[in-house]
């Protein structure tokens, strides 16, 4: 038996957001987890949930500088777990943990395991109580700069350098910033941590303090994004700089355009990373979505970023500004432990830097020798000054710490038929932009140079320069003694037009080209110049259609720099095309995790769509035009979702056709909710197996039909092929689910161990917890059991309909309506709760909260205060009524139905009536192909409040949906309500839900049409 369940009975864990520094352990506490980890694996078996709970204590106790590692955690432990187990192993385990509880993992361009498990411990208590100093007068310069993420400060060393060098790393870093945060909004979240120690109390009330003299701080927002050099690993990775969240004006600076829809779809090379999402305050939220892989490979192009919105494709212009260049001497600023930044410039304000540069430069100071990417390569670390030599030429360039650093910025002019390139690409005269090193926009005290990148050619000054040649061009910038070089390339007036043969061929016509235009021939790709054309074949055998296509510019002088770049590829073809650029066969079947690096290849200008129905609900269709080519598939996955939970969720025949349609070529594929399948054919053993899969998996079973406090993630472990189910006296079925955190997952699976347990059917164990929620109070085991198995499904990412408690929400508007309120008031973060996990569950479960009876609603608004006046209140308790209001406030604006909220606070409505020629508009609108598509089943309705009905029979869903909503919410369908009943009424339901996402403003308009007509009831 490990610690954590003595721990549990100590504690009683908020599971709403778990935070295991809220329960610290006394050191006699503490010493008995540590002879439990010490001795359990003689025992055969740890506790996965010990294993997290070390981690935090170590974090909170043990740490005291250097770098953290796995290492440094496990060989802390000592004892016998040393000869049969390692760090990564109890790591491993310490992940697992995590899952179990629930924690939330801290997710940038990566999901941060590690640290998440660190900073579980809050504070490293030892380490800042041993340098109390350094850590005030650090965290009083943070606060100073008000930051919106770590990277507001981590680069900058006037800050960084108050911290012990020991100190100075990403975990550090993000604690702190957590602090500093829970200040500078008033948050008394950290409070409980502050009081655990006297010197780390006096440093808490020193920054309340400073916090009131601060003035808010405007921050210009630009990219933070940087190369590191990682000289333990002998690899460049890219470190993206992205905030957790920005106002409308920081990301409009961001992206270059004016930010004011409600999702930005953001890709870098055509890879999904995040989603900018407009939040409820107007602000936006970076939702994380790709694991981006930041490991340069040593490609020659800079990296190009693009966002979707409205399906229209928005280039980033100058989002990533450079790569390393390992042809030359470049200059890196530490960063953390053998861990260094690039920069541009020839000066930074640190006191050291490290130089690396390739071996035909040579230094006076003896520099290491260190090989990657198939160059030998030199870097030497230095304070000062430093100068380096080219062989051959003796041209020498000097580097200099400890001075006023600066960036810059050339903006792009890059055509739209160059996807990347190897340096920013101008038409003309380029404009530069120059920032110091707070990021700031600096308008004089600098000068700008440029010379033509040939021998022999002097400085300009770039402003007295009248006519620019092309070619590649130099250019220098002095700022406070320190001068940097970059290059651009001019293409003048060149242009590129493709025309689009077939599949295998295309050609390509230069005009205005006064250059030497090269394409990179490869197994694949064959180049044939005809009639001034160039045409190009591929080998269609290969089943590879390119990305890009690899080309040069090069001016026909000769002797300058040339443009590398990528040429959108031309080749006309209907596919869907793998991350590697393979064309995917017709009927393949992908997996909702194995949408991201999918494309959609289509001609251009083609007017080809995509056509998406689930196969076993092929009544509704979704269709879109393809205006970008190539086209993510993943920026469709809302649609695909919403048409995957048509059927049920839990059925491994549910799939969703694609169709791509082009004229009259047609080509299919298939979407499944999973990627693996679970056989219990050895359940009453005990066994399960993941059908066609000798990997290893990491596999829980979430018990049922137990008291709630028994339910949690129980591990499954590993016996060859096959999972051994727990042994628990508590239950013999289970729901058996895979961790979330793969690029693979299991649909989730009901395991009966015992043959002898037989039960209800699925309809009637909905009906029964349906009953039980409609008799019982929010304290009883009914409640308390729907509500751990919802959070057990937001938490792992699996379907909510995979519980029958949770499906049986929907059955009617009263239960709907408590539990709408009931998971909200357990939410920590309301916003996430309203905008993403409500309408996931709306999509799943196939019905929407806003149906819900005005009366239901106010009951359950008493039902809800009263359960917390009973649970929570205290004297300092806040008005419960307030958070209640606010919730369902934020639920009617997110859904653009502010009216239904004032209906249901008895306030008065005015509305137009709807006309002949709204409804004209709306037909207009949708277009032919989607009128057509519309599916057959509508809900009845009393009457038609005068809308004009009979003239538009196509489109009798969509009028017919909203005056069904309107009149569920007036208690006026009781013959035939959109709640409950059978199969057919279900139907019934997810087409309201279609036609509301098809035409949003008018479902809208006629709701808040019928309300306002019925205001007397």
């Amino acid at each position: 038996m490990g610690y954590f369940n003595t721990f549990l009975k100590n504690n009683s864990i908020d599971r709403k957001n778990i935070q295991l520094w809220k329960y610290a352990l006394s050191d006699n506490q503490f010493n008995e987890l540590l002879r439990v980890l010490r001795d359990s694996f003689g025992n055969g078996w740890i506790d996965p949930r010990d294993a997290i709970l070390y981690y935090a204590e170590w974090w909170r106790r043990n740490y005291n500088g250097g770098k953290p590692s796995k290492e440094m955690v496990f060989a802390s432990i000592g004892g016998r777990i040393q000869n049969k187990l390692d760090a990564n192993h109890f790591y491993k385990l310490a992940k697992r943990g995590a899952e179990i509880l629930g924690i939330e993992w801290i997710v940038k361009q990566n999901t941060l395991y590690f640290r998440t498990l660190l900073l579980q411990g809050g504070l490293p208590i030892k380490h800042i109580s041993e340098n109390e100093n350094s850590y005030k007068k650090f965290l009083l310069a943070v606060l100073d700069e008000q930051p919106e993420s770590i990277e507001d400060f981590i680069f900058l060393p006037e800050i960084t350098k108050l911290l012990p060098s020991s100190s100075r790393n990403d975990v550090i870093y993000e604690n702190c910033f957590e602090i500093v945060k829970a200040i500078l909004n008033d948050d008394t979240k950290y409070d409980i941590l502050f009081s655990s120690n006297d010197k780390i109390e006096k440093i808490s009330e020193e920054l309340k303090i400073k916090k009131k003299t601060l003035k808010r701080r405007d921050r210009i927002s630009k990219p933070k994004n940087y190369w590191i050099f990682h000289t333990g690993k002998n690899k460049i990775s890219l470190r993206l700089g992205l905030a957790d969240k920005y106002s409308p004006e920081a990301l409009t600076q961001i992206l270059g355009f004016e930010a004011a829809e409600r999702n930005y779809q953001f890709y870098l090379n055509d890879e999904l990373i995040c989603i900018f999402r407009k939040m409820l305050s107007g602000n936006y939220k970076t939702d994380w979505h790709n694991q981006f892989h930041q490991e340069w490979n040593n490609e020659v192009q800079i990296p190009s970023a693009y966002v979707i919105v409205n399906e229209e494709k928005h280039d980033v212009r100058d989002f990533i500004q450079y790569i390393p260049d390992l042809n030359k001497p470049t200059l890196w600023a530490p960063f953390a432990d053998n861990e260094w930044r690039m920069v541009k410039s020839t000066g930074i304000s640190s006191e050291n830097g490290l130089l690396l540069f390739p071996k035909n430069w040579t230094s006076e100071l003896e520099p290491q020798m260190v090989y990657m990417y198939e160059k030998e390569l030199y870097y030497l670390e230095f304070e000062g000054e430093v100068q380096v030599t080219r062989r051959g030429n003796f041209e020498v360039r000097y580097y200099k710490s400890n001075v006023s650093s600066f960036d810059w910025t050339i903006i792009s002019h890059k055509p739209d038929w160059i996807l990347q390139s190897n340096m920013p690409v101008v038409r003309k005269k380029p404009d530069v932009l120059v920032y110091n090193e707070n990021g700031e926009l600096v308008r004089n005290g600098y000068k700008i140079y440029a010379r033509y990148h040939a021998p022999n050619q002097e400085w300009v000054l770039l402003s007295e320069i009248e006519t620019f040649l092309i070619g590649c061009i130099d250019l220098k910038i002095e700022k406070d003694g320190v001068i940097a070089y970059d290059k651009c390339y001019n293409i003048g007036n060149l242009d590129i037009r493709v025309d689009s043969l077939n599949v295998k061929s295309a050609s390509l016509y230069l005009t205005n080209n006064r250059f030497i235009f090269s394409i990179v021939e490869s197994k694949i790709l064959s180049i044939e110049e005809v009639n001034g054309s160039l045409k190009l074949s591929i080998d269609e055998r290969t089943f590879v259609i390119p990305s890009g296509i690899k080309s040069s510019l090069k001016t026909k002088a000769g002797n300058s720099k040339s443009l590398f770049f990528e040429l959108e590829s031309p080749f006309k073809n209907i596919a869907l095309l793998s991350k590697d650029g393979r064309i995917l066969p017709d009927n393949a079947t992908l997996a909702f995790k194995s949408l991201y690096g999918i494309r959609i290849l289509m001609p251009k200008g083609s007017e080809g769509y995509i056509k998406m129905q689930n196969i076993q609900r092929n009544d509704v269709t979704i269709s879109k035009e393809i205006k970008i080519v190539p086209h993510p598939l993943i920026s469709f996955r809302d649609e695909l979702l919403r048409l995957y939970y048509l059927a049920d969720s839990m059925d491994y025949l549910n799939k969703v056709k694609i169709e791509l349609i082009c004229g009259n070529t047609i080509k299919t594929y298939y979407v499944s909710g999973f990627t693996h399948f679970l056989d219990v054919e050895k359940q009453s053993e005990g066994m399960v197996s993941v059908e066609n899969s000798t990997d290893e998996w990491e596999v829980y079973a979430v018990p049922l039909n137990c008291t709630p406090e028994k339910i949690s993630l129980l591990p499954l472990s590993r016996h060859d092929k096959c999972y051994k189910t727990p042994d628990c006296d508590t239950t013999s079925q289970f729901i058996v689910i895979s961790s979330k955190d793969s690029e693979k997952q299991l649909m989730p699976r009901f395991v009966n161990t015992d043959d002898n347990c037989t039960g209800l059917t699925k309809e009637e164990r909905i009906m029964h917890y349906f009953r039980d929620f409609q008799a019982s109070k929010f304290d009883g085991d009914g409640w308390q059991t729907v509500l751990t198995y919802f959070n057990i499904c937001k938490e792992q990412d699996i379907p909510f309909s995979t519980f029958d408690q949770l499906r049986a929400i929907s059955r009617d508007s009263d239960v709907a309506a408590k539990a709408f309120f009931f998971f909200g008031i357990n939410q920590s973060d309301p916003d996430e709760y309203i905008q993403k996990v409500v309408p996931e569950m709306e999509k799943d479960l196939g019905f929407c909260f806003h149906w819900i009876k005005r009366n239901d609603w106010k009951k359950a608004i008493h039902k809800i205060i009263e359960y917390i006046t009973n649970n929570y209140s205290s004297p300092d308790t806040q008005d419960p009524h307030l958070p209640i209001s606010e919730i369902l406030g934020k639920y009617f604006q997110n859904n653009n139905l502010d009216f239904i909220f004032g209906f249901i606070s008895e306030q008065d409505i005015r509305v137009n009536s709807i006309s002949n020629r709204d409804l004209f508009n709306l037909r207009q609108h949708l277009g032919e192909r989607v009128l057509n598509e519309l599916p057959d089943y509508k809900p009845n309705v009393v009457e038609y409040y005068g809308i004009p009905s009979h003239e538009h029979k196509v489109i009798s869903l969509l009028i017919k949906a909203p005056i069904a909503v309107a009149e569920s919410i007036l208690e006026l369908s009781n013959v035939t309500p959109i709640w409950g009943g059978d199969e057919f009424r279900e139907r019934i339901r997810r087409n309201i839900q279609y036609a509301q996402y098809l035409a949003p403003s008018f479902y809208n308009n006629v709701i808040q049409y019928v309300l306002s007509n019925n205001q007397a009831l």
